[in-house]
């Protein structure tokens, strides 16, 4: 939580000093369009920008892997229902079919 705390502080100072050091203004063109902005809102525009594209990107990567993890857990319950079944169905034919099966743990 510190070292959180202690790096977002960092990142804050960072942008106010970088912000304070240029506050030239820059001509942007974007595929026709023409804007002038300051240098520091340009870059923290573009750092927004990135760290959304970077979130999104994250919270796919994270809904699929939650996906898969929900997925092989059905296999698995799966095959361990299978494999309780064979154990029952060996005991019964070996005659034991009084006795549950041993549980492995």
């Amino acid at each position: 939580m510190a070292v959180k705390l202690i790096f977002g502080l960092a990142v804050v100072f960072m942008f106010v000093s970088f912000a304070a050091l240029n506050q030239k203004s820059v001509t942007v063109t974007y595929y026709g369009y023409e804007g002038i902005a300051p240098v520091w809102l340009v870059s923290v525009i573009s750092f927004a920008l990135g760290a959304v594209a970077a979130g999104a990107l994250g919270a796919f990567t994270i809904i699929r892997e939650k996906s898969r993890s929900f997925s092989l857990s059905r296999r698995l319950a799966r095959a361990e229902d299978d494999l309780r079944d064979m154990r029952q169905k060996s005991y019964a034919q070996s005659g034991q079919g009084d006795q549950s099966p041993p549980r492995s743990s």
